[in-house]
């Protein structure tokens, strides 16, 4: 009882004590004055020359081939495109490694197809889940591993998206 009855006493003397700091503090604290202007140099030229290519922003589209568009493309954003219950069923809940692989290579699939095969509309867009079966089945034997999540995958990310480019100036829009 004793540890509580000082508990209290303790816990009413330290919210007396902050009150009393934050009481004795101005109200319109003056801003701490600089002493001197620290002027930025220049940068020499090959500093120029690292914070140029720094910030040069290479998205990898000006190596990409061009492309003419079709006439007549219609185009179907892939977004709108009905799903085989087959293919969201393999390519499982996104938040796993399993899904961002299979995401991954059904990207570029995906975009290969259409470039291939110049189809904008939905039968271009989504391919049979057989096709991205054969297709990691392919790639996990090249690599020589043996569960998926240990695929390295992110190149056939960046090349689909590289090849993203290409698909909407053929077809005139959104993938």
């Amino acid at each position: 009882m004793d540890k509580l009855v000082y508990g209290g006493i303790g816990a009413v003397l330290g919210a007396v004590a902050t009150t009393a700091v934050f009481l004795a503090l101005p109200d319109n604290p003056a801003p701490a004055e600089v002493d001197e202007f620290v002027a930025m140099q220049p940068l020499t030229e090959v500093e120029q020359a690292e914070e140029d290519r720094f910030l040069d922003l290479n998205l990898g589209a000006e190596d990409t081939p061009a492309v003419e568009p079709l006439e007549n493309a219609q185009n179907v954003p892939y977004a709108s495109c009905e799903k085989p219950p087959e293919l969201i069923a393999y390519l499982g809940k996104p938040g796993n490694a399993t899904f961002a692989r299979r995401r991954d290579l059904h990207s570029y699939l995906t975009a290969t197809n259409v470039l291939a095969t110049k189809d904008c509309t939905c039968t271009g867009k989504v391919l049979p889940v057989s096709t991205l079966m054969a297709f990691e089945k392919r790639m996990m034997e090249t690599a020589g591993v043996t569960k998926l999540e240990d695929l390295v995958t992110q190149n056939y990310y960046d090349e689909a998206h590289t090849m993203r480019w290409q698909i909407e100036d053929l077809c005139g829009g959104r993938i």
